[in-house]
């Protein structure tokens, strides 16, 4: 017999509302599992946790660019200013890079951050209502699974994605975000009306035209997945 319960982390202050904008590394987050198709149950990463581990690490380094709380000089991240931009996870690592004696490489941040991002950035999205921890107990066991109650951030994410594909437009995050999909070859999660090899020459083009430091970022990322595999399947 299965009983489930509901469970859920105490209420965060920066809970989603509509309208509201996820920080990226947690739209990525969500573009990275296929919730479309599995919304009333657990969803499955669509990429290997490593490799989106570094993808979500490289994303909070992004949005502390874009929010102007940090900057890369000749390949080290450097603290702008110690003010919070809001989003616990994102202010949580640029505490540590304030705290850092010296600046590190964009690389060194980014490994630090991988191997704990993924469960930090589930929770979290637990704590803002976005997803619902369920608590399957059986008679011997228990099992958490992690289900989106509503798709509304999710088709948000996906939708401001399509459009920039379809060059109708996008900010400096979507662009970034377009940008990581890329690296982590996300674009058939996108369930776009055209051949994913064109889906991803378009998000080839706006990765090349994001904002420098974005594309820093981007880069070390890609270098960092790809030595991943190497390790694992080399």
């Amino acid at each position: 017999m299965t009983e489930t319960v509901t469970h859920s982390h105490h209420a965060d202050p920066t809970a989603w509302t509509p309208g509201r904008q996820l920080p990226l590394p947690h739209r990525l987050f969500l573009v990275a599992h296929d919730y479309i198709v599995r919304r009333d149950s657990e969803a499955r990463p669509l990429v290997h946790l490593p490799a989106l581990g570094i993808g979500l690490a490289g994303a909070a380094l992004i949005q502390l660019g874009i929010s102007r709380r940090i900057y890369i000089r000749d390949g080290y991240v450097v603290a702008a200013t110690a003010q919070p931009i809001g989003d616990p996870f994102c202010d949580s690592v640029l505490g540590h890079i304030v705290a850092s004696l010296s600046p590190r490489l964009v690389g060194t941040w980014v490994q630090w951050l991988s191997g704990s991002t993924y469960d930090w950035i589930r929770n979290q999205l637990v704590d803002m209502g976005v997803l619902q921890a369920v608590v399957h107990r059986r008679m011997f066991s228990t099992r958490t699974v992690y289900v989106l109650p509503d798709t509304t951030p999710y088709v948000q994410t996906r939708g401001a994605i399509s459009y920039a594909v379809l060059g109708r437009g996008h900010d400096e995050e979507c662009g970034a975000l377009c940008a990581l999909v890329t690296i982590l070859r996300l674009e058939s999660a996108l369930y776009m009306a055209m051949r994913s090899a064109e889906v991803r020459d378009r998000l080839t083009h706006i990765r090349r035209r994001a904002e420098p430091e974005t594309i820093v970022v981007a880069d070390v990322v890609e270098t960092l997945i790809g030595d991943k595999s190497v390790a694992v399947y080399g």
